[in-house]
């Protein structure tokens, strides 16, 4: 089946990137193009779900219910790294060897 399809300025300069990045037939760039992009034009126009449509497909999980109710009342705290002794701390220019210069 042949067509014809009229494409505006910009539209054919990204298709003549396309044709030299890809080294493919201009036809074969829009086929790729029409193919990956029909279903994202399509899907754009559906009607979308009813609220609630998938409710009876996924129930309440009785062990995440749980397992989130009892992390719920442990007490958490942020992690921080060990504390360094005062000993391996720097203590400023004191520790720095000298310059030479």
């Amino acid at each position: 089946m042949r067509r014809t399809v009229d494409l505006d300025v910009e539209l054919e300069t990204e298709l003549a990137e396309v044709v030299t990045l890809t080294k493919e037939k201009s036809a074969v760039v829009i086929r790729q193009a029409l193919r990956a992009g029909l279903p994202t034009v399509a899907n754009r126009f559906q009607a979308p779900r009813p609220a609630g449509y998938f409710a009876d497909d996924y129930g309440q999980d009785s062990d995440r219910v749980a397992l989130e109710t009892a992390m719920s009342k442990v007490r958490q705290r942020a992690e921080r790294p060990p504390s360094i002794p005062a000993s391996d701390r720097c203590l400023g220019s004191a520790n720095r060897p000298s310059n030479p210069n």
